[in-house]
């Protein structure tokens, strides 16, 4: 309106042509997704697998910390999602064995922006729908950068703890085999989603309706947490959310 002599409605018809691409009926599904594993405790077996297995290294916790985030980025899309499954479950516990509050939001904080390029990631599909490149393309491409600043971050993460004296007793075999079998059903998600979409086999849109049914059935079935009171809640953050990152990607769309 102030710098360009463009109608004001040619700017709404661009945003709602922006806003109307297919591939961002994704944007709500997997949104809900993430809220849907942390609620349905999907997230916190994954993790405790993740503590059984590595929890006992020096600087164990915040491996797991990274460890956890990369796997379920792999499942929600949603780094906002993400980081509301993985603190609950890991803060308490890392708290406890002397680990400062601040250090560990910095370390969440910094592992969600890092997992951004994991697929499905909301990012990748928001670049695909407004430039109109292959989402498939995106995900493939986005793996090995999320994976090499990874590996930089467990790097900091290990010359941090090398003098770290509080080290949690080693799981027993048992232990971990338990919680691995406990964490199967869980586990298969993320590479079911990112299989799905990089080998061709479904849309980002579709694996994220299967990934919605999937996780409902073993919160059902398989966990037996599914608490009925917390949908419209959830539903709520999930409108909320893509309401937002619609109107951004709207706007991108027009400028």
């Amino acid at each position: 309106a102030l710098t360009t002599h463009v109608p004001l409605s040619v700017l709404i018809a661009r945003m709602d042509t922006g806003m109307s691409h297919p591939v961002l009926l994704s944007v709500p599904l997997f949104v809900f997704l993430g809220l849907l594993i942390e609620m349905t405790g999907m997230a916190r077996v994954m993790v405790r697998f993740l503590a059984n297995l590595i929890g006992h290294l020096r600087g164990g916790m915040s491996f797991v910390l990274v460890a956890a985030m990369y796997l379920v980025s792999g499942i929600s899309g949603s780094k906002a999602a993400d980081m509301a499954a993985v603190a609950p479950v890991l803060f308490p516990e890392m708290e406890a064995r002397g680990a400062q509050r601040g250090d560990l939001v910095a370390l969440l904080a910094a592992t969600g922006a890092q997992t951004e390029t994991i697929p499905p990631s909301l990012i990748l599909i928001t670049i695909g729908s407004v430039t109109n490149i292959s989402i498939s393309a995106l995900f493939t491409g986005g793996l090995m950068p999320g994976l090499v600043v990874g590996l930089i971050l467990c790097v900091m993460v290990w010359m941090r703890a090398r003098h770290d004296t509080n080290i949690a007793p080693r799981a027993s075999a048992n232990a971990v085999g338990r919680s691995l079998v406990i964490a199967v059903p869980a586990l298969v998600l993320p590479f079911l989603i990112r299989g799905a979409v990089v080998g061709g086999v479904a849309t980002a849109t579709e694996v994220s309706t299967i990934g919605i049914v999937y996780s409902a059935l073993a919160g059902l079935f398989v966990y037996r947490e599914f608490d009925w009171r917390r949908l419209l809640p959830m539903l709520v953050r999930t409108a909320a959310l893509t309401g937002a990152i619609l109107l951004i990607v709207g706007a991108a769309t027009a400028m």
